[in-house]
């Protein structure tokens, strides 16, 4: 099974297995073979523990909590909705090929 993140984020924000598991609305059980990588993880887990960690679902099987988060891509993911076509025109005056 591919690297993910989900214990490293969890101990990120200071929560316990039992903590976290019922932030996510699951058992400790399932928390810990999913964290293990003895239990497969699904749509549902992620957001479930995306919601529970503060952090993107991408984040969790993609990107360790102590990583620079200096890269424009999780930049925009940090810019909330209501922002991003302002941020989007921003970003464009600043390429030759404007759109």
């Amino acid at each position: 099974m591919a690297e993910n993140f989900f214990k490293a984020w969890r101990e990120h924000r200071d929560l316990t297995q039992v903590q976290a598991a019922d932030l996510a609305g699951m058992s400790q059980p399932v928390l810990a073979r999913i964290e293990s990588g003895a239990r497969k993880y699904d749509a549902s887990h992620l957001a479930k523990l995306a919601i529970a960690y503060r952090c993107s679902e991408w984040e969790l099987i993609g990107r360790h909590p102590a990583e620079d988060r200096s890269n424009v891509v999780d930049i925009w993911d940090r810019i909330p909705d209501k922002n991003r076509e302002l941020a989007r025109r921003a970003l464009e005056a600043f390429t030759e090929n404007k759109s």
